[in-house]
């Protein structure tokens, strides 16, 4: 199994794991939010050399955006950026 295979495979179980406890308890969009914020700074301390933060960060956010287009929009190109 390559790399993102295994990612895609490992993600909808975190997801589960992070989200339910929280809906349960009466969270918000928002509280996942901030809970993920919490995984992704901790994902960086983790795996970021100092210094590099910047760049990793810039190309996860760019390769975010384009799963959320193909997620939402399908094969079509959003115009622009929001």
């Amino acid at each position: 199994m390559d790399a993102a295979a295994l990612h895609n495979q490992v993600a909808p179980a975190a997801l589960r794991t992070l989200c339910e406890p929280i809906i349960a308890n009466g969270g918000t969009g928002t509280d996942l939010l901030i809970a993920l914020e919490s995984v992704v700074a901790g994902a960086f301390v983790m795996a970021v050399r100092l210094g590099g933060d910047n760049i990793v960060f810039d190309v996860m956010v760019e390769r975010l955006r384009e799963r959320l287009a193909e997620e939402r929009l399908g094969g079509l190109l959003p115009e622009g950026r929001a």
